[in-house]
């Protein structure tokens, strides 16, 4: 497939453009991880329309400081994974209650000391390809790797068609 000369530059520059966000979404979540944060992949659907599946939670250290409708990742009652849902109320004896924004029955009570962190920070589609994996949804995982691999080698192509230098 021959890409018209005017239409070159664009696609480099947007390969270029898309390649620098990744890389800048990723070094900031590794020095927010770095100075603390923890990183939470959503992957159910309880806190649509707030945070949707695929979504990535950046959170603090919790504190003593919790206030209704804060966000709350809490360690799941089974010990694997959390669960992010928002703070609805603290209870007289200290425990929390929280619900997804997508439901209307608030969650058992749990303990405040299985708060994980509070949210922070939301980067949308960046956990896509770990929820993906999580999922075991190869189609998905195949195509961003494609996509991956286009913006990578259109990321380092040269702007204009030919480079060859000519004697003078």
């Amino acid at each position: 497939m021959t890409v018209p000369p005017w239409l070159r530059p664009a696609l480099v520059q947007l390969a270029r453009t898309a390649l620098a966000v990744i890389v800048l979404t990723v070094l900031t979540v590794c020095a927010l991880v770095l100075t603390g944060h923890g990183v939470h992949v959503v992957t159910g659907t309880s806190m649509e329309p707030s945070l949707r599946a695929g979504d990535v939670v950046l959170s603090r250290s919790p504190g003593r400081d919790l206030r209704p409708g804060q966000i709350l990742v809490v360690a799941s009652s089974s010990g694997s994974g959390s669960v992010t849902h928002r703070l609805v109320r603290t209870e007289d004896d200290g425990d929390l209650v929280t619900r997804g924004d997508a439901g209307r029955v608030a969650d058992p009570p749990v303990a405040r000391e299985r708060v994980r962190g509070v949210g922070v920070i939301r980067i949308p589609y960046a956990g896509l390809p770990t929820l993906w994996i999580h999922r075991r949804d190869m189609p998905a995982l195949v195509l961003a790797a494609l996509v991956a691999g286009a913006v990578l080698w259109g990321a380092t192509r040269p702007l204009s068609g030919n480079l060859t230098r000519h004697p003078a």
